[in-house]
């Protein structure tokens, strides 16, 4: 205990958890709309509903060297410098894992 405050239990913590991701998933999806509004906007859309837009990609992993299991890729408007869309991958496989076990 810390300054006689009681630990929070793993069950209450996994509830406020599940909660907070719930509202960083909606408040980012809604940033990630705005965004990509102001992005066609600035490259005026194509009657078709196709924008050509200059986009650089960049990534990262979670730790230096070649020991990290988890990264994430991110591709930016040129123009405005906004994160358009990202993706996390894990090289880890749990399926793999399994598989060479058995």
């Amino acid at each position: 205990m810390f300054m006689n405050m009681r630990l929070m239990s793993s069950r209450t913590f996994n509830v406020y958890k599940k909660m907070l991701h719930s509202s960083l998933t909606k408040a980012s999806e809604k940033q990630f709309h705005q965004i990509r509004s102001e992005v066609k906007k600035a490259y005026n859309e194509e009657k078709d509903g196709i924008t050509n837009i200059a986009v650089t990609f960049d990534g990262t992993w979670l730790t230096r060297g070649h020991t990290s299991q988890i990264g994430i890729g991110c591709v930016i408007d040129m123009l405005a410098g906004y994160v358009i869309d990202y993706q996390v991958m894990s090289k880890y496989c749990k399926e793999c894992e399994l598989a060479r076990v058995n």
